[in-house]
């Protein structure tokens, strides 16, 4: 592979690590709105009140933390959509897929090259392309969800500060994350996210040396 189009993938692995970074801002931003509403519950639990009063304040508490949850649980998902597209991206440009151009690359060493120029271990989580897969397809996992669940039970989007995520039959299970420990979940399966947003912060530093950005 020539100088140029090695300079020019580069440059495409710089613009993915940076968009996944800025997918990853926008979820600490979501992870931390969540959090005000955890600790605001806490303080309410605490706060002193009659049992007549109970009611009626429980009541705004709620009315005022539903919208809020709503807004930065729908900010996490996007920002985990958004982060995985990215890294998704990442790993096709340094993993071509044996399937482009009907199993015929045409630049064969594209892989080997692009990874070579930016150091990048065999045993790098940036390989791993399932969850990304698992977003993009989520329509066919529904589909086999409703032939196969005995229970039809349906668990997505679940968060959860610490602990399982994961309740009831594995493949009732979806999309789920752990903020405490920031990892996502589907089904009985895991990923690392905040190892992955490491990697991606290593590997723009890398991209911007081998560019002569720094």
């Amino acid at each position: 592979m020539d100088e140029r189009a090695l300079k020019v993938l580069q440059r495409e692995v710089t613009r993915q690590c940076e968009f996944a970074l800025i997918a990853a801002q926008e979820l600490d931003k979501a992870e931390r709105g969540l959090n005000d509403i955890e600790r605001g519950w806490e303080e309410f639990e605490h706060t002193p009140m009659s049992p007549e009063e109970l009611p009626g304040r429980l009541q705004e508490y709620m009315v005022h933390t539903s919208s809020s949850m709503k807004e930065h649980s729908t900010q996490l998902w996007y920002s985990v959509q958004s982060l995985l597209v990215a890294v998704g991206n990442i790993s096709k440009l340094l993993w071509p897929s044996d399937r482009r151009n009907r199993g015929k690359p045409l630049i064969p060493e594209r892989g080997p090259e692009l990874r070579d120029s930016l150091s990048i271990g065999v045993d790098s989580l940036l390989r791993n392309r399932d969850f990304r897969n698992y977003f993009e397809h989520f329509d066919e996992r529904i589909e086999k969800w409703a032939v196969s669940s005995p229970s039809r039970g349906f668990a997505d989007s679940t968060i959860a500060s610490g602990g399982n995520v994961a309740v009831g039959d594995p493949q009732d299970n979806f999309r789920g994350y752990n903020v405490e420990q920031k990892t996502l979940m589907f089904g009985e399966e895991s990923y690392p996210l905040q190892e992955v947003i490491d990697e991606v912060q290593a590997l723009l530093q890398r991209t911007r040396q081998a560019l002569g950005e720094v």
